[in-house]
C-alpha cells in the first residue's frame, strides 16, 4: 500500500511542534489569499461605483474592465500577498521518480476521465 512512496505508516505522524509550525505557515497562507480576495474584490468594487457616478460608459466597455481588474489585481493586490508571504520558511519540494509506465498510465485515465467530465454536461 505504501510502495508507491517508499514511506510507512508512522512516517506521517508528526509532533506537536511539527503540527504548530504547520498551523502557523496554514494561517499566514490564508491570511495572504485573504488580503489578496479582499483588496482586488474591495478595490474592484470601490472603481465601479466611482465609474458609475463619473464615467458610466467605461463600465460597459469590455476592455477596460479587463485592464482595470489586471492592474488591480497584478500591480495592489499581489503584491500585498507576496509582501505577507515574503517571510515564510523557504522549504523544498519532495522529490519522487515518476518512471514513464506509470506515467502513461496516469495519462491515460486522466485522459479518460477529462473526456467523460466533457461528456457530462451534454446528457
Amino acid at each position: 500500500m505504501f510502495n508507491d512512496f517508499d514511506q510507512k505508516p508512522n512516517d506521517f505522524v508528526m509532533s506537536d511542534n511539527e503540527i504548530k509550525s504547520h498551523k502557523k505557515v496554514f494561517s499566514r497562507l490564508c491570511l495572504a489569499f485573504l488580503a489578496y480576495l479582499v483588496i482586488a474584490n474591495g478595490l474592484s468594487i470601490a472603481l465601479s461605483y466611482i465609474l458609475l457616478a463619473i464615467a458610466p460608459d467605461l463600465l460597459k466597455s469590455g476592455d477596460f474592465s479587463l485592464i482595470a481588474s489586471s492592474v488591480i489585481q497584478y500591480v495592489i493586490a499581489f503584491p500585498a500577498l507576496w509582501l505577507i508571504l515574503r517571510k515564510m520558511p523557504r522549504q523544498t519540494p519532495f522529490a519522487s521518480k515518476l518512471a514513464t509506465k506509470r506515467f502513461l498510465k496516469y495519462a491515460a485515465v486522466s485522459v479518460f476521465i477529462m473526456y467523460i467530465g466533457n461528456y457530462i454536461p451534454a446528457f
